[in-house]
């Protein structure tokens, strides 16, 4: 069996939605060395893998999810202890309210599992006029499992 360990920092720091992705490139700004972990890009193209450090909002509030090796990395950022970033038009400083670490292990299991997807939107313009021009339900179907199986689409 494996383990896989997590790490979630949560802050003070309120943010919307919409905001995530600014949250993201600000934490990736704030860093002298931009470690590949922190935006998954390399100098010739994507690190096609899972991304170990993801950008959250939780409870209404910033934080950071740190899986496996990211959970190494994210020291560079809490050695930095200049956490003004800049969301958007406002400037914030960073307040970390709580720091959790887990270990989890990671097994196979013969039963299934129901789970359930918050929050998704199938559709940005280009996939919606593809999916519009489908005539059956079964195509359809088909088309809106993809995303779900192989994380085709990154929806705006």
């Amino acid at each position: 069996m494996k383990n896989a360990r997590l790490m979630l920092i949560k802050f003070e720091n309120s943010i919307q939605q919409h905001e995530i992705e600014y949250f993201r490139g600000a934490i990736i700004n704030s860093l002298d060395e931009k470690e590949v972990l922190f935006h998954n890009h390399f100098s010739e193209g994507f690190r096609y893998a899972y991304p170990l450090i993801q950008y959250k909002r939780i409870a209404n509030k910033a934080a950071i999810l740190c899986i496996n090796e990211g959970t190494e990395s994210i020291g560079s950022l809490l050695a930095n202890h200049n956490h003004e970033i800049q969301i958007g038009d406002r400037i914030e400083k960073l307040q970390i309210v709580k720091v959790q670490a887990f270990d989890y292990q990671i097994q196979v299991w013969e039963p299934m599992f129901r789970y359930h997807i918050r929050k998704w939107l199938p559709f940005n313009q280009e996939n919606f006029q593809e999916y519009s021009k489908l005539e059956s339900i079964a195509e359809k179907c088909v088309f809106l499992q993809l995303p779900l199986i192989s994380n085709r689409w990154f929806v705006t």
